[in-house]
């Protein structure tokens, strides 16, 4: 494996911290703990480095008692 780059990112109107990893020279990523609705950084991130999102990892306690909904985090779809 090469290298693993771990971006942390502050996302939300709170700054929620979250996490974007990938392989260096990787193309998939995995995004950890980013609140919904969290904008347009991560598709930004994510085009910039030619990678495609394969995990969304969400927090159980930051999600309410129903988790995620079927929304997309990335897209708002």
């Amino acid at each position: 494996m090469d290298d693993l780059i771990v971006k942390k990112l502050e996302l939300g109107p709170i700054g929620t911290n979250a996490f974007l990893l990938w392989e260096n020279k990787g193309s998939e990523a995995i995004l950890i703990d980013a609140p919904p609705n969290c904008g347009d950084e991560i598709p930004k991130i994510l085009k910039e480095n030619d990678l495609t999102l394969i995990r969304d990892l969400a927090n159980p306690w930051t999600l309410g008692p129903y988790g995620r909904s079927e929304r997309s985090l990335v897209t708002g779809d």
